[in-house]
């Protein structure tokens, strides 16, 4: 997914909520969500090399994230966090990458016992699904809020 594509996104997103400009700008809305990945990614390189519960760690702290980066974008547009729609938009995106981080995570952790090689198999799979799932997340989220807003 490339920068302009999130952007565009972002943008339908601020115009289908009829924001003002000035509460948040589409680059704006489309950085929470790049730099929230970047950290995800971050995190899981420097946490994941941890045999048996890195990866378990990281996959927890990217989770973390994602519910940061949805917090962020809707106080951006000024939207409750806690409304039913919502709540059943996240659990649906929610659900829906559990079955792949899950699968990951035990990739990760196998690979993860085995010293040098399988250690760095194991950080790479880790940075990968956390960027990748903090990443589609958000666009996922985006997308969903064009549909019920």
């Amino acid at each position: 997914m490339g920068d302009r594509s999130l952007l565009k996104l972002a943008t339908k997103v601020v115009i289908q909520l009829d924001k003002s400009i000035d509460k948040i700008t589409p680059e704006e809305l489309a950085q929470i969500i790049k730099s929230h990945s970047k950290i995800a990614a971050i995190t899981a390189f420097l946490i994941s090399w941890m045999p048996l519960i890195g990866s378990g760690v990281s996959l927890l702290i990217c989770a973390i994230l994602i519910w940061s980066m949805y917090y962020k974008i809707n106080k951006g547009l000024g939207i409750s966090f806690m409304g039913n729609k919502l709540k059943s938009i996240l659990a649906g995106i929610g659900t829906n990458l559990f079955v792949y981080a899950i699968a990951s995570l035990f990739v990760s952790t196998i690979l993860s016992i085995f010293p040098g090689p399988g250690s760095l198999g194991s950080e790479i799979i880790s940075v990968i699904t956390c960027y990748a799932l903090t990443l589609i997340s958000g666009r996922m989220y985006m997308e969903a809020l064009i549909r019920i807003l």
